[in-house]
């Protein structure tokens, strides 16, 4: 049986189909479980309840055809389109979960059979009917301390390096990391050899811009690095740039708040996590404001997402972008992974409101407090799972796998998977050849997932 294959950095293949069966009729299907000519046993037909009603095998294979344009899609056919899912296509769904008084009005795609489908939707579509999982297991994946230690401040080689409370880490097109020590009020440079040194920051909090040691940060969160080479930090309510000599500037935010503007007449609440796409656009994650903010190359900032009423967005912490300018949220206090595609849908990808931790696809997942979010080449997110103490994989169709960690606090170090032992990873990065980054933040370390030999 041939994979369908969705791409993994860590080198794993997916399970699929080996082609997808042609239908026994043409004639509709709708809430029956029609039969499918030549369907393996072990995909016996079966129902599966999706968000707009019951599903069939034959349903699910009708909306592949129709995605594809193909008679007999095989599944290199579907491997080699756009498999970004769409598992809940109500853009605004009345979710009784919802703290939200009245209903949502339906946007999106809704109806089976409606010629607007995709790939992905055909693939999630048979993910639930035909009971395929796309990953047999999660990648196996070797946990390894690349610096610090208990708590401090010292820079210096990997094993006398310290940190203090470690939030957000970014890495380079050089593979050079960069770490926001919010206790330490500095921001880090980690060399390839682990080598720590401080980039920017004196060591006191304050609010204040200059060069090196000169330069004073508060409160800091998110960081990432635009293709520029410059690093842009949250930092209190303001987003900063800090040179690659060290020179910090503020270039969006003042007080606490919310306001459109530029410069420092626009506004945040509380800015975390952030992202920079390939044309130096910058996404925030303003999670006391309840949105995404958009902030301009001029830094012009404006709102892409959410509003102030938690009605869709509740406490974001944590953006991803991708080559098409879709954009991914971790809503913290919905427990989710979101994604706004540039059309203006706003699906949910994985997790669902109740804190808890489980595998699985869509919303059969469980986040608790997720934190941190990054995306590699192939389209697959990390989650810093913090309350959870765990690092999640989420594939391009919502399935949901842990790749390190285990329920509890603690520590482990240089063992695989659920032998790893962290204590609330917040921060997360991928480089370009896959391996995963994440600052342990209780544990004061920041640390590497590779795949294990």
């Amino acid at each position: 049986m041939k994979a369908l294959l969705l791409g993994v950095s860590a080198g794993v293949l997916l399970l699929g189909a080996s082609q997808i069966p042609a239908l026994a009729d043409d004639s509709p299907s709708q809430g029956s479980s029609s039969t499918v000519g030549a369907l393996p046993g072990d995909l016996a037909p079966q129902l599966a309840y999706m968000q707009n009603g019951q599903v069939s095998v034959t349903q699910a294979v009708r909306v592949l055809r129709m995605a594809t344009g193909l008679e007999k899609p095989s599944a290199t056919d579907v491997a080699a389109l756009d498999l970004y899912p769409a598992p809940f296509k109500q853009a605004w769904q009345p979710l009784s979960s919802m703290p939200v008084a009245g209903s949502f009005v339906a946007q999106g795609h809704t109806a089976m059979g409606d010629g607007q489908l995709t790939a992905g939707d055909a693939v999630q579509v048979l993910t639930r009917a035909m009971g395929i999982s796309f990953l047999d297991a999660a990648p196996v994946m070797r946990v390894k301390t690349i610096a610090g230690g208990s708590f401090g401040f010292a820079d210096g080689p990997a094993e006398v390096s310290r940190f203090n409370g470690p939030v957000g880490v970014a890495v380079d097109a050089d593979g050079i990391l960069y770490v926001a020590d919010r206790d330490n009020y500095r921001v880090r440079k980690v060399l390839k050899d682990g080598t720590v040194v401080t980039l920017a920051g004196s060591g006191t909090a304050g609010a204040v811009d200059g060069i090196g040691d000169a330069a004073q940060f508060q409160r800091l969160s998110g960081i990432a690095v635009a293709p520029s080479g410059d690093i842009y930090v949250t930092d209190n309510h303001k987003l900063r740039r800090v040179s690659q000599n060290g020179n910090v500037v503020t270039v969006a935010g003042n007080t606490q708040g919310f306001a459109e503007g530029v410069g420092n007449a626009a506004l945040f609440n509380d800015p975390r996590g952030l992202a920079v796409d390939q044309y130096g656009y910058i996404y925030v994650a303003d999670c006391g404001n309840n949105r995404i903010r958009r902030v301009t190359p001029g830094y012009t900032v404006d709102t892409l997402a959410g509003n102030n009423t938690a009605a869709f967005l509740s406490a974001p912490t944590a953006v991803a972008v991708d080559t098409a300018s879709n954009v991914y949220i971790v809503d913290m206090k919905y427990n989710r992974i979101r994604k706004f595609s540039p059309d203006g849908i706003f699906i949910t990808l994985a997790g669902a409101t109740t804190a808890e931790f489980a595998d699985g696809t869509g919303d059969t997942a469980r986040f608790y407090a997720p934190q941190g979010l990054a995306m590699d080449a192939n389209g697959n997110l990390y989650v810093a799972d913090a309350g959870n103490n765990r690092i999640r994989l989420v594939l391009p169709n919502g399935e949901v796998k842990t790749i390190a960690g285990q329920t509890g606090a603690g520590y482990a170090d240089d063992v695989v998977g659920s032998a790893a032992k962290l204590s609330f990873p917040s921060g997360v990065a991928v480089d370009s050849s896959g391996v995963v980054y994440f600052t342990d933040q209780a544990n004061h370390r920041l640390r590497r997932l590779t795949a294990a030999q």
